[in-house]
């Protein structure tokens, strides 16, 4: 059953999302063909203002598809668990935990998907502007550089890399379990919904920054070391890791608990 609502929310969200993705690249390529590369264009009158505007747009348009994310991740799961749609989702066969890991697994899938599309984007439109300088060394060079980055990163610091993305990967589940968590407790107050939502999410927030840091003095680990790496330091990584794992675990456990024994519905 849970690989039946996983797919169902894929399909609902790709049909909310897809659309988007393919606008923003689009606006990417369109800015690449008609944005000025010569910089002393760019001082010049409406060639500049256009200039200007594309790189305005581009900064919107990531900016938008993170938040239009963000906003779709909360309505699918207020729709689907907390809404009117809830009381038709709590009368099927099918576990809350498996309706929660739907939509835990199927928002991560696509805040991966938002920034993967951010970066073929950038990667194509930058590849655009300099076939348009007709500078292949140009080419030639990122290329060389790319290389070098992948032989760094992958060869000579392999562990860092690895610990890195899990990292990274850790965090966005926990992000988005913060979400729906803060949604879940913010609804046991049927008057201010929202804004007891919003209230709980700041409150997870500074409490999962304070566990972290926590957890760290508990492991011995210097998290302020900026050394080896800086940010990237290994003790910091498997710091976050550690934490985040944790709370992560915690926030699937509460907001299961919550789903099953104190849902509020609308």
């Amino acid at each position: 059953m849970l690989r039946k609502l996983i797919k169902y929310d894929f399909i609902d969200f790709t049909r909310r999302m897809l659309p988007m993705y393919a606008a923003v690249f689009v606006l990417f390529i369109i800015a690449a063909i008609f944005m000025p590369t010569n910089p002393k264009m760019m001082e010049k009158g409406f060639t500049g203002i256009a200039g200007f505007i594309f790189i305005m747009l581009i900064i919107m348009s990531i900016i938008a598809m993170s938040v239009i994310t963000l906003i779709n991740i909360i309505l699918r799961f207020h729709h689907n668990l907390l809404g009117n749609e809830g009381y038709l989702s709590h009368v099927l066969p099918v576990k809350p935990i498996d309706h929660y890991s739907s939509k835990l697994v199927v928002s991560v899938l696509f805040s991966i998907f938002t920034i993967l599309v951010a970066i073929i984007s950038a990667i194509v439109m930058g590849i655009i502007l300099l076939v348009k300088t007709g500078n292949a060394n140009s080419l030639d060079s990122i290329i060389t550089l790319c290389k070098d980055i992948f032989k760094v990163t992958l060869v000579n610091h392999t562990v860092l890399t690895v610990l890195y993305f899990i990292s990274l990967f850790i965090s966005t589940i926990n992000s988005v379990e913060m979400v729906f968590l803060s949604m879940l407790l913010g609804y046991q107050h049927r008057n201010k919904k929202v804004i007891m939502s919003f209230v709980y999410y700041v409150l997870l927030y500074f409490a999962s920054n304070i566990f972290e840091l926590l957890v760290g003095v508990a492991l011995g680990f210097n998290i302020f070391a900026i050394k080896n790496g800086g940010f990237f330091y290994k003790n910091t990584l498997i710091n976050s890791i550690i934490s985040n794992i944790i709370i992560a675990v915690g926030f699937f456990i509460w907001s299961n608990y919550l789903l099953d024994k104190k849902l509020n519905l609308e």
